[in-house]
């Protein structure tokens, strides 16, 4: 790993470490966008789940996870299965699936109209029963139930952006279906800390308030960017009660809005650990004193001329 890191030519670029970024909201959009990666049962994870092409004759650096929504309870209407597959090897792979032969998936809608397009480069024959899959690629291919549209849904990179000259009713229509995801890099905060949120599926360069609840609290204001992202650093109230809240961001124009949960922890929390660490240090100087008073008088009396 050392010889990596100090490799000048491996030091990533802004736009590396913004397609980094990207990628991440991505799979968390995913597994926000289906609900059968969030079974939430046991039983049904038994039930539904199973991980095809595993065992001894895998293919090195693959493994397949598909989830049949046709075996027991209905979770998702519009969709008949999802297949995840995560090919860490260096190469595309070509994997038959005995199992869901003739059963047709795609690209998920988030990854189709995303902004990897190595990932887009994933197939599947329903024929054979083969999915093919980049090298170092992550995908998810869903099963539409028959007659049930998969609505693209990707707010960081809509296929359609909207027409920043379109009229404000023209513009909601073209975003009315998009789905609106609010990311907080913390959701337990004490008042006073500032956290990063992280808003998608906005109109691009609409105006994006952020706000705390229950009691109503403007924080700040923003504008999304032409992805419809937008990215807040946002400062808990000192004011704060101790207790649950929510973060809402709200689209000022459309008026359409998305939360997340914030729970807002008691100050004494915090402090145990911050008296903790200063009674350690504090102890330790106590014991650095001592020790060199004891060498001192060692010295002095190794010093003193002996009669």
């Amino acid at each position: 790993m050392a010889p990596l890191l100090e490799n000048p030519a491996l030091k990533p670029s802004a736009a590396d470490i913004a397609m980094a970024s990207d990628q991440s909201l991505q799979l968390l959009r995913l597994k926000h966008a289906n609900s059968l990666l969030r079974l939430g049962s046991a039983d049904l994870i038994r039930q539904k789940v199973s991980f095809p092409g595993s065992g001894a004759d895998a293919a090195p650096g693959l493994i397949l996870m598909s989830v049949d929504d046709l075996i027991g309870t209905d979770v998702d209407p519009a969709l008949d299965g999802l297949l995840a597959v995560f090919n860490a090897s260096p190469d595309a792979i070509s994997q038959k699936v005995n199992t869901l032969l003739g059963r047709d998936y795609e690209l998920s809608a988030i990854q189709a109209n995303g902004h990897d397009d190595v990932v887009k480069a994933t197939q599947w024959d329903s024929a054979t029963g083969t999915v093919t899959i980049p090298a170092r690629s992550v995908a998810v291919l869903v099963s539409p139930t028959d007659g049930a549209d998969q609505t693209p849904s990707d707010p960081v990179h809509p296929a359609d952006p909207a027409d920043p000259d379109a009229s404000p009713d023209a513009d909601g229509a073209a975003h009315a279906d998009v789905d609106l995801s609010l990311i907080l890099s913390r959701d337990r905060v004490q008042a006073g800390d500032e956290i990063t949120a992280s808003g998608t599926g906005f109109r691009p360069g609409e105006t994006v308030q952020a706000w705390l609840h229950s009691t109503p609290t403007l924080l700040v204001a923003g504008t999304a960017d032409a992805r419809g992202m937008i990215v807040l650093r946002v400062t808990v109230p000192g004011t704060a009660e101790v207790g649950e809240h929510t973060l809402r961001f709200t689209d000022l124009e459309s008026t359409r809005q998305v939360s997340a949960p914030l729970t807002v922890l008691s100050p004494q929390l915090g402090l145990t650990g911050t008296i903790g660490v200063r009674l350690m240090l504090g102890a330790a100087l106590v014991f650095a004193l001592g020790a060199a008073l004891v060498l001192r008088r060692r010295y002095e009396n190794f010093a003193r001329p002996r009669r």
